[in-house]
Protein backbone atom coordinates (compact mmCIF):
# COMPACT_ATOMS: atom_id res chain seq x y z
CA UNK A 1 0.00 0.00 0.00
CA UNK A 2 1.45 3.34 -1.06
CA UNK A 3 1.41 6.35 1.22
CA UNK A 4 -0.43 9.61 0.50
CA UNK A 5 1.16 12.46 2.41
CA UNK A 6 -1.21 15.19 3.67
CA UNK A 7 0.71 16.58 6.65
CA UNK A 8 2.66 19.34 4.91
CA UNK A 9 1.75 21.88 7.60
CA UNK A 10 3.96 19.88 9.95
CA UNK A 11 6.80 19.29 7.51
CA UNK A 12 6.63 19.22 3.72
CA UNK A 13 7.16 16.05 1.69
CA UNK A 14 8.47 15.57 -0.90
CA UNK A 15 10.94 18.42 -1.01
CA UNK A 16 11.58 20.89 -3.81
CA UNK A 17 13.13 19.53 -6.98
CA UNK A 18 16.90 19.29 -6.77
CA UNK A 19 17.17 18.84 -3.00
CA UNK A 20 17.35 15.03 -3.00
CA UNK A 21 20.06 15.10 -5.69
CA UNK A 22 21.92 17.75 -3.72
CA UNK A 23 21.80 15.62 -0.57
CA UNK A 24 23.23 12.60 -2.41
CA UNK A 25 25.98 14.69 -3.98
CA UNK A 26 26.75 16.26 -0.63
CA UNK A 27 27.05 12.85 1.05
CA UNK A 28 29.17 11.45 -1.78
CA UNK A 29 31.55 14.40 -1.61
CA UNK A 30 32.16 13.94 2.09
CA UNK A 31 32.69 10.23 1.62
CA UNK A 32 35.53 11.03 -0.76
CA UNK A 33 38.89 12.64 -0.15
CA UNK A 34 38.38 16.35 -0.72
CA UNK A 35 40.94 19.05 -1.00
CA UNK A 36 40.68 21.70 1.71
CA UNK A 37 39.57 24.32 -0.82
CA UNK A 38 36.72 22.05 -1.97
CA UNK A 39 35.45 21.68 1.59
CA UNK A 40 35.66 25.44 2.07
CA UNK A 41 33.61 25.96 -1.10
CA UNK A 42 30.88 23.55 0.04
CA UNK A 43 30.68 25.23 3.45
CA UNK A 44 30.95 28.81 2.22
CA UNK A 45 28.19 30.13 4.45
CA UNK A 46 28.71 33.72 3.42
CA UNK A 47 27.99 33.02 -0.25
CA UNK A 48 25.15 30.60 0.54
CA UNK A 49 23.60 33.05 2.98
CA UNK A 50 23.81 35.96 0.53
CA UNK A 51 22.16 33.86 -2.16
CA UNK A 52 19.36 32.81 0.21
CA UNK A 53 18.70 36.35 1.38
CA UNK A 54 18.48 37.62 -2.17
CA UNK A 55 16.12 34.77 -3.06
CA UNK A 56 13.85 35.54 -0.09
CA UNK A 57 13.76 39.24 -0.98
CA UNK A 58 12.81 38.38 -4.55
CA UNK A 59 10.08 35.94 -3.50
CA UNK A 60 8.54 38.44 -1.07
CA UNK A 61 9.03 41.40 -3.43
CA UNK A 62 10.87 43.33 -0.71
CA UNK A 63 11.85 46.96 -1.03
CA UNK A 64 15.44 48.19 -0.80
CA UNK A 65 15.20 49.07 2.92
CA UNK A 66 14.04 45.58 3.94
CA UNK A 67 16.59 43.20 5.46
CA UNK A 68 16.63 39.41 5.80
CA UNK A 69 18.21 37.65 8.78
CA UNK A 70 18.73 33.89 8.89
CA UNK A 71 18.72 31.67 11.97
CA UNK A 72 18.63 27.99 12.86
CA UNK A 73 14.90 28.07 13.70
CA UNK A 74 11.91 30.22 14.58
CA UNK A 75 12.76 29.98 18.27
CA UNK A 76 16.12 31.66 17.62
CA UNK A 77 14.32 34.36 15.63
CA UNK A 78 11.87 35.05 18.46
CA UNK A 79 14.68 35.16 21.02
CA UNK A 80 16.51 37.71 18.87
CA UNK A 81 13.38 39.84 18.49
CA UNK A 82 12.74 39.74 22.24
CA UNK A 83 16.32 40.83 22.85
CA UNK A 84 16.26 43.88 20.57
CA UNK A 85 12.75 44.98 21.60
CA UNK A 86 13.25 44.24 25.30
CA UNK A 87 11.91 46.65 27.90
CA UNK A 88 11.23 46.28 31.65
CA UNK A 89 8.02 44.36 32.35
CA UNK A 90 7.88 43.48 28.68
CA UNK A 91 4.58 42.15 27.34
CA UNK A 92 3.99 40.27 24.07
CA UNK A 93 0.83 39.16 22.31
CA UNK A 94 0.67 35.98 20.22
CA UNK A 95 -1.81 33.44 18.84
CA UNK A 96 -0.50 29.87 18.94
CA UNK A 97 -1.40 26.47 20.33
CA UNK A 98 0.09 25.62 23.72
CA UNK A 99 2.29 22.94 22.12
CA UNK A 100 3.87 25.39 19.67
CA UNK A 101 7.61 25.98 20.36
CA UNK A 102 7.05 29.76 20.18
CA UNK A 103 4.77 29.53 23.23
CA UNK A 104 7.39 27.44 25.03
CA UNK A 105 10.00 30.09 24.19
CA UNK A 106 7.88 32.94 25.55
CA UNK A 107 7.11 30.93 28.71
CA UNK A 108 10.84 30.39 29.24
CA UNK A 109 11.39 34.16 29.16
CA UNK A 110 9.10 34.81 32.13
CA UNK A 111 12.12 34.61 34.41
CA UNK A 112 13.39 37.73 32.59
CA UNK A 113 10.19 39.61 33.43
CA UNK A 114 8.66 38.92 30.01
CA UNK A 115 4.93 38.17 29.98
CA UNK A 116 2.62 37.30 27.10
CA UNK A 117 -1.05 37.05 26.20
CA UNK A 118 -2.22 34.29 23.88
CA UNK A 119 -5.27 35.30 21.80
CA UNK A 120 -7.92 32.69 21.01
CA UNK A 121 -9.51 31.93 17.65
CA UNK A 122 -13.26 31.74 17.09
CA UNK A 123 -14.95 28.66 15.60
CA UNK A 124 -14.17 29.89 12.08
CA UNK A 125 -10.45 30.16 12.82
CA UNK A 126 -10.33 33.97 13.05
CA UNK A 127 -8.63 35.83 15.87
CA UNK A 128 -10.72 37.74 18.39
CA UNK A 129 -9.72 41.28 17.34
CA UNK A 130 -11.49 42.95 20.28
CA UNK A 131 -9.45 40.89 22.71
CA UNK A 132 -6.32 41.61 20.69
CA UNK A 133 -6.84 45.37 20.91
CA UNK A 134 -7.83 45.27 24.58
CA UNK A 135 -4.68 43.26 25.38
CA UNK A 136 -2.30 45.92 24.08
CA UNK A 137 -0.87 48.09 26.85
CA UNK A 138 2.06 50.45 27.38
CA UNK A 139 4.43 47.51 27.93
CA UNK A 140 3.45 45.57 24.78
CA UNK A 141 6.66 45.18 22.76
CA UNK A 142 5.16 43.36 19.78
CA UNK A 143 2.25 41.34 18.41
CA UNK A 144 3.13 37.99 16.80
CA UNK A 145 0.44 36.16 14.82
CA UNK A 146 0.31 33.49 12.10
CA UNK A 147 -0.71 34.60 8.62
CA UNK A 148 -3.32 31.85 8.83
CA UNK A 149 -4.56 29.55 11.57
CA UNK A 150 -2.19 26.59 11.74
CA UNK A 151 -4.94 24.34 13.08
CA UNK A 152 -7.77 25.24 10.67
CA UNK A 153 -6.15 27.12 7.79
CA UNK A 154 -8.25 30.31 7.90
CA UNK A 155 -6.47 33.42 6.61
CA UNK A 156 -6.39 36.13 9.25
CA UNK A 157 -7.73 39.68 8.85
CA UNK A 158 -4.25 41.08 8.39
CA UNK A 159 -5.32 44.58 7.32
CA UNK A 160 -7.49 45.03 10.44
CA UNK A 161 -4.77 43.63 12.70
CA UNK A 162 -2.21 45.95 11.10
CA UNK A 163 -4.48 48.95 11.71
CA UNK A 164 -4.86 48.02 15.39
CA UNK A 165 -1.09 47.70 15.87
CA UNK A 166 -0.45 50.94 14.00
CA UNK A 167 -3.00 52.74 16.19
CA UNK A 168 -0.99 51.88 19.31
CA UNK A 169 2.48 52.02 17.73
CA UNK A 170 3.03 48.31 18.43
CA UNK A 171 5.32 46.35 16.07
CA UNK A 172 3.52 43.58 14.18
CA UNK A 173 5.31 40.32 13.36
CA UNK A 174 3.56 37.79 11.10
CA UNK A 175 4.49 34.12 10.87
CA UNK A 176 4.13 33.11 7.20
CA UNK A 177 5.55 29.58 7.58
CA UNK A 178 2.39 27.99 6.12
CA UNK A 179 2.00 30.52 3.32
CA UNK A 180 5.38 31.47 1.89
CA UNK A 181 6.07 29.56 -1.31
CA UNK A 182 2.46 28.40 -1.58
CA UNK A 183 0.53 31.64 -1.99
CA UNK A 184 1.73 35.12 -3.03
CA UNK A 185 2.96 37.09 -0.01
CA UNK A 186 4.50 40.53 -0.54
CA UNK A 187 6.23 42.30 2.31
CA UNK A 188 4.81 45.77 1.63
CA UNK A 189 1.26 44.48 1.06
CA UNK A 190 1.19 42.71 4.42
CA UNK A 191 1.92 45.97 6.26
CA UNK A 192 3.90 44.28 9.01
CA UNK A 193 7.16 45.24 10.69
CA UNK A 194 8.52 41.73 10.26
CA UNK A 195 7.72 38.43 8.57
CA UNK A 196 8.90 35.17 10.07
CA UNK A 197 9.09 31.71 8.50
CA UNK A 198 10.80 28.35 8.61
CA UNK A 199 12.00 26.66 5.42
CA UNK A 200 10.71 23.13 5.95
CA UNK A 201 6.97 23.69 5.43
CA UNK A 202 5.37 25.37 2.39
CA UNK A 203 8.77 26.60 1.20
CA UNK A 204 9.62 22.90 0.58
CA UNK A 205 13.10 23.15 2.10
CA UNK A 206 14.87 21.38 4.96
CA UNK A 207 14.76 21.87 8.70
CA UNK A 208 17.55 23.88 10.32
CA UNK A 209 17.04 27.32 8.78
CA UNK A 210 14.46 30.03 9.33
CA UNK A 211 14.30 33.66 8.32
CA UNK A 212 12.99 36.90 9.69
CA UNK A 213 12.36 39.69 7.19
CA UNK A 214 12.26 43.10 8.84
CA UNK A 215 11.84 46.79 8.13
CA UNK A 216 14.71 49.20 8.60
CA UNK A 217 13.95 50.17 12.20
CA UNK A 218 14.19 46.57 13.43
CA UNK A 219 17.00 45.72 10.99
CA UNK A 220 19.24 48.36 12.54
CA UNK A 221 18.76 46.76 15.96
CA UNK A 222 19.21 43.18 14.74
CA UNK A 223 22.33 43.81 12.65
CA UNK A 224 24.63 43.54 15.69
CA UNK A 225 23.39 39.98 16.29
CA UNK A 226 23.54 38.88 12.64
CA UNK A 227 26.71 36.78 12.97
CA UNK A 228 25.44 35.08 16.12
CA UNK A 229 22.07 34.29 14.50
CA UNK A 230 23.62 32.66 11.45
CA UNK A 231 26.35 30.77 13.32
CA UNK A 232 24.11 27.74 14.00
CA UNK A 233 22.68 27.50 10.47
CA UNK A 234 24.09 24.43 8.71
CA UNK A 235 25.51 24.90 5.22
CA UNK A 236 23.40 21.93 4.10
CA UNK A 237 20.20 23.72 5.13
CA UNK A 238 21.30 26.83 3.23
CA UNK A 239 22.01 24.75 0.12
CA UNK A 240 18.50 23.28 0.38
CA UNK A 241 16.89 26.67 0.94
CA UNK A 242 18.51 28.01 -2.21
CA UNK A 243 17.32 24.96 -4.15
CA UNK A 244 13.74 25.47 -2.93
CA UNK A 245 13.77 29.18 -3.75
CA UNK A 246 15.03 28.40 -7.24
CA UNK A 247 12.39 25.69 -7.67
CA UNK A 248 9.57 28.07 -6.72
CA UNK A 249 10.95 30.83 -8.93
CA UNK A 250 11.15 28.49 -11.93
CA UNK A 251 7.57 27.29 -11.51
CA UNK A 252 6.19 30.67 -10.48
CA UNK A 253 4.41 31.55 -7.25
CA UNK A 254 1.14 32.17 -9.11
CA UNK A 255 1.19 28.65 -10.54
CA UNK A 256 2.01 27.24 -7.09
CA UNK A 257 -1.00 29.09 -5.70
CA UNK A 258 -3.34 27.99 -8.51
CA UNK A 259 -2.40 24.35 -7.96
CA UNK A 260 -2.95 24.61 -4.20
CA UNK A 261 -6.31 26.34 -4.62
CA UNK A 262 -7.42 23.69 -7.11
CA UNK A 263 -6.68 20.96 -4.57
CA UNK A 264 -8.43 22.88 -1.78
CA UNK A 265 -11.53 23.53 -3.91
CA UNK A 266 -11.75 19.82 -4.75
CA UNK A 267 -11.34 18.89 -1.07
CA UNK A 268 -13.99 21.37 0.10
CA UNK A 269 -16.48 20.33 -2.57
CA UNK A 270 -16.09 16.67 -1.62
CA UNK A 271 -16.55 17.31 2.10
CA UNK A 272 -19.58 19.55 1.59
CA UNK A 273 -21.64 16.64 0.31
CA UNK A 274 -20.50 14.12 2.93
CA UNK A 275 -22.49 12.58 5.71
CA UNK A 276 -21.16 12.81 9.25
CA UNK A 277 -18.32 15.24 8.50
CA UNK A 278 -17.96 18.75 9.93
CA UNK A 279 -15.58 21.27 8.36
CA UNK A 280 -13.78 23.71 10.66
CA UNK A 281 -13.34 27.18 9.22
CA UNK A 282 -14.41 28.79 5.96
CA UNK A 283 -15.95 27.08 2.94
CA UNK A 284 -14.36 29.78 0.81
CA UNK A 285 -11.11 28.50 -0.72
CA UNK A 286 -9.87 32.08 -1.12
CA UNK A 287 -10.16 32.55 2.64
CA UNK A 288 -7.76 29.80 3.61
CA UNK A 289 -4.35 28.29 2.97
CA UNK A 290 -3.85 24.66 1.94
CA UNK A 291 -5.01 23.34 5.32
CA UNK A 292 -8.37 21.64 5.91
CA UNK A 293 -9.54 20.40 9.30
CA UNK A 294 -12.56 18.18 9.88
CA UNK A 295 -14.43 16.47 12.68
CA UNK A 296 -15.87 12.98 12.33
CA UNK A 297 -19.26 13.44 14.00
CA UNK A 298 -19.98 10.99 16.83
CA UNK A 299 -16.58 9.35 16.37
CA UNK A 300 -13.14 9.56 17.94
CA UNK A 301 -11.08 11.74 15.59
CA UNK A 302 -7.82 10.19 16.74
CA UNK A 303 -9.05 6.68 15.93
CA UNK A 304 -10.34 7.87 12.55
CA UNK A 305 -6.97 9.42 11.72
CA UNK A 306 -5.28 6.15 12.70
CA UNK A 307 -7.64 4.19 10.43
CA UNK A 308 -6.92 6.52 7.53
CA UNK A 309 -3.23 5.77 7.95
CA UNK A 310 -3.31 2.05 8.73
CA UNK A 311 -5.99 1.07 6.21
CA UNK A 312 -5.50 3.63 3.42
CA UNK A 313 -1.95 4.92 3.85
CA UNK A 314 -3.11 8.52 4.35
CA UNK A 315 -0.78 10.63 6.50
CA UNK A 316 -2.80 13.35 8.25
CA UNK A 317 -2.53 15.07 11.64
CA UNK A 318 -4.76 14.82 14.69
CA UNK A 319 -4.52 18.35 16.10
CA UNK A 320 -4.14 18.50 19.88
CA UNK A 321 -5.74 21.91 20.35
CA UNK A 322 -8.89 21.46 18.25
CA UNK A 323 -9.07 17.66 18.31
CA UNK A 324 -9.76 17.75 14.58
CA UNK A 325 -8.12 15.73 11.81
CA UNK A 326 -6.02 18.10 9.71
CA UNK A 327 -5.08 17.60 6.07
CA UNK A 328 -2.54 19.94 4.50
CA UNK A 329 -1.68 19.89 0.81
CA UNK A 330 1.41 20.86 -1.15
CA UNK A 331 2.26 21.50 -4.79
CA UNK A 332 3.15 17.81 -5.17
CA UNK A 333 -0.27 16.43 -4.19
CA UNK A 334 -2.65 15.49 -7.00
CA UNK A 335 -6.39 15.62 -7.62
CA UNK A 336 -6.44 11.82 -7.76
CA UNK A 337 -4.92 11.70 -4.28
CA UNK A 338 -7.49 14.18 -2.97
CA UNK A 339 -10.32 12.07 -4.40
CA UNK A 340 -8.83 8.93 -2.82
CA UNK A 341 -8.66 10.72 0.53
CA UNK A 342 -12.27 11.89 0.21
CA UNK A 343 -13.45 8.35 -0.51
CA UNK A 344 -11.54 7.05 2.48
CA UNK A 345 -12.96 9.76 4.76
CA UNK A 346 -16.52 8.87 3.71
CA UNK A 347 -15.90 5.16 4.25
CA UNK A 348 -14.45 5.69 7.73
CA UNK A 349 -17.30 8.06 8.59
CA UNK A 350 -19.99 5.62 7.46
CA UNK A 351 -18.65 2.55 9.26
Amino acid sequence: MGKMYFDNACVSYPKAGGISDMLREYADLFDSELEAEDRMFINNRRALSAEAKNGVKKLLNCNSSTEVFLASGTVACIQAICKVLYRPKMHCICAYDDCNPIISTLKSLKCFDVDFTNIEYNKNGLLDLNRLENSIDCNTAFVLIPYASHAIGTLQEIDKISEICKKYGTPLIIDISLAVGQIPVRFDDVKADALLFTADKTLLGLDGVSAIVVNKSIADKLSADNAMLESDVAALSLHALNKSLMFIENIGIEEMYEKTEQLVVCFLYGIKHMRGIELLGSWNSAGRIGVIAINFENKDNALCAERLYSEYGIVSYNDISSGAVRFSVSYFNTLDEVNDVLNAIQTVSDE
